[in-house]
């Protein structure tokens, strides 16, 4: 069940703080809390032409990274070619409920 004031707020950043477009790619970053809104979000931006991505923090995940790196078994994959796919957006929540958004271009 949708909340028109999430629904609301997802335009506002998607529409007005980020002007999404087509073939944007918008990065939606999140606590789990935040799942109806990022659900919101996410169907704004596809309304908007735009390719969503979303990550979802869960508590405790952070606290594994030390031994898993002392470990060997944490592997960043970071070849990715942003070139060409327009301006990339990111809309993250934070813990405190508070939305903001941020935008930067690709290097291509």
């Amino acid at each position: 069940m949708s909340d028109t004031r999430l629904r609301r707020l997802a335009d506002v950043l998607v529409g007005y703080s980020t002007q999404v477009r087509q073939g944007d790619l918008v990065l939606i970053e999140a606590p789990a809390l935040a799942a109806p809104l990022v659900r919101e979000v996410h169907s704004a931006v596809l309304h908007a032409g735009g390719h969503p991505l979303t990550r979802i923090a869960i508590d405790g995940l952070a606290e594994n990274l030390p031994d898993a790196i002392a470990e060997g078994a944490y592997v960043v994959l970071a070849d990715t070619n942003l070139a060409g796919r327009g301006r990339i957006y990111r809309i993250g929540v934070a813990h405190d409920g508070s939305a903001r958004a941020a935008t930067s271009r690709s290097s291509g």
